[in-house]
């Protein structure tokens, strides 16, 4: 409070709303960069979209396609914040990005998570990054995502000719997990963080649980501009975002309280000396019609 009555008296009230304005919304000038790697068709384009709460129709959604569609590092902002941003990146042993050069053309040291997608298990060229990653950066925040897991659930489903039980459901989703643990521990990769995710119901299986780790792994000064960068909010993500909000209030509370005041102060300037020697009832009915007023300006002013 101090600090805003010196920046009030010293530099005016114009100074002091931009103060408020920049403290409030620093979040959105946080730089974040999530790098998302895998070979073509295994889903990184619909996760994109699903981690930004997009479709492939969406102006700024990823293209899915079945081909190789990223021919070179493409990035997509999320909406709320296009300082996050979510890199995708082609897949090693492409024509253009061969796995002997793959380390050189990109700099994962740039980026603050990894996610390595795959629609099976992992495979050789998957196994063979995450090993380059984890020597040559070892403090990075390096995750599996396992894809499409809805598919592999149909086919059970449909081989036994039933719909699955809860017990079979999640037995299977075990049995998935537990695949890709054991292939990555074959290749020397332990510890792995294994998400699996249907990008298109991202209320299932671990799509909630990413979004977390994602957060939680982030610098505590990148953490809040994250957070708040989410639309495609899980139940995972919620007590987060609550959090976030909480702790503004004051601030967004100051700035508001201090706008109201210079607001009063100015309609109290323009009564007339005629409404100043009206009793006190009148002069407030003349001070509400006015601030009534000031605000249907307002609204007009953001509608049109």
């Amino acid at each position: 409070m101090k600090e805003s009555q010196r920046i009030l008296k010293e530099s005016g009230f114009n100074a002091l709303m931009k103060e408020f304005s920049d403290k409030n919304n620093s979040w959105k000038n946080v730089q974040i960069k999530i790098a998302l790697t895998g070979q073509t068709g295994v889903g990184k384009s619909s996760l994109i979209n699903a981690l930004r709460n997009m479709k492939e129709d969406d102006v700024g959604g990823a293209k899915i396609g079945c081909t190789e569609t990223t021919k070179e590092p493409t990035p997509y902002s999320y909406r709320e914040n296009e300082n996050v941003v979510l890199w995708d990146l082609p897949g090693v042993g492409t024509p253009m990005f061969p796995k002997e050069a793959y380390l050189e053309k990109i700099h994962f040291e740039e980026y603050d998570s990894v996610l390595i997608v795959s629609n099976t298990r992992f495979k050789e060229n998957d196994t063979w990054l995450a090993q380059q990653i984890s020597v040559k950066y070892p403090n990075s925040n390096l995750f599996f995502v396992r894809t499409k897991v809805e598919n592999d659930l149909r086919r059970y489903q449909e081989a036994h000719g039933r719909i699955l039980f809860p017990e079979e459901r999640n037995q299977l989703c075990k049995k998935i997990r537990d695949d890709c643990m054991e292939n990555l521990i074959k290749e020397n990769i332990k510890d792995a963080r294994i998400f699996l995710v249907n990008s298109h119901r991202t209320n299932e299986f671990d799509f909630g649980k990413l979004q977390s780790m994602l957060i939680e792994k982030v610098s505590s000064l990148k953490r809040d501009a994250m957070i708040l960068s989410l639309s495609s909010v899980s139940n995972d993500v919620v007590a987060e975002k609550i959090r976030v909000l909480e702790g503004r209030i004051a601030q967004v509370s100051l700035a508001g309280a201090f706008a109201a005041i210079r607001l009063l102060r100015k309609l109290l300037n323009i009564v007339s000396l005629e409404e100043k020697e009206a009793s006190p009832s009148k002069i407030s009915s003349l001070l509400l019609k006015r601030v009534c007023n000031r605000i249907l300006i307002n609204i007009n002013i953001l509608l049109f």
